[in-house]
């Protein structure tokens, strides 16, 4: 089995495109003979399993599309999320900042709002960055005071760790929408969303001096 991570990113350079190569290894016809450049060497990748990841299937072009079975994976759900930080991302943070000694308390409604407020993508890796800059400001205040050996991360002290939120649950409009606006969908890597699109009267050509 051989794992090909991350095939969107793949981009034309000087030396050819590896897209043209990735054709040939992925066809059951003719990766029986495959033959690599770098070892000069014959390779049979017909009983080769090829696992492909990717987060765009729009960079990867048809033809390689095509010898590829897509399945596509949810993203992780708040819950999911909380868990991976409590198993690993946070007893990580804090053994990379050396303060696992100290009472590091991350509470429950404060983790659940640094991933709603924070990092709310699909995956983890944004809100492993955020773990790790919390875990280093922590570090900072224990330096600058010995004694200070005890920090709780609440819903309350966020900002003062990472910000102000990334995304609110503040509307923009009320329910009654002003003249000129209206509502549309947008979709991206985290979801769905509500877009507030708004018009105006230009006079560009009109004529109007």
């Amino acid at each position: 089995m051989i794992l090909l991570d991350e095939i969107d990113k793949i981009s034309k350079g000087y030396r050819g495109n590896i897209q043209d190569t990735l054709l040939e290894i992925l066809d059951p016809q003719q990766n029986n003979d495959f033959r690599d450049n770098f070892l000069e060497a014959p390779l049979d990748l017909s009983k080769v399993l090829f696992i492909c990841t990717a987060n765009l299937l729009e960079t990867i072009s048809p033809p390689v599309l095509d010898r590829l079975e897509v399945i596509e994976l949810s993203g992780y759900t708040t819950e999911e999320k909380m868990k991976i930080a409590k198993s690993h991302l946070i007893p990580k943070a804090l053994d990379k900042s050396g303060i696992e000694i100290f009472d590091i308390d991350f509470t429950e409604e404060g983790l659940k709002s640094l991933i709603q407020d924070y990092a709310r993508e699909s995956g983890v890796r944004s809100l492993q960055k955020k773990i790790n800059r919390i875990c280093e400001k922590i570090c900072k205040k224990i330096v600058i005071n010995p004694d200070d050996d005890s920090h709780q991360i609440s819903p309350q002290n966020l900002k003062e760790y990472l910000g102000v939120k990334i995304f609110g649950k503040q509307r923009l409009y009320g329910e009654n929408l002003p003249e000129g606006i209206s509502i549309g969908l947008g979709y991206n890597s985290i979801g769905g969303s509500i877009l507030f699109i708004e018009t105006s009267i230009s006079t560009f050509g009109s004529g109007a001096g």
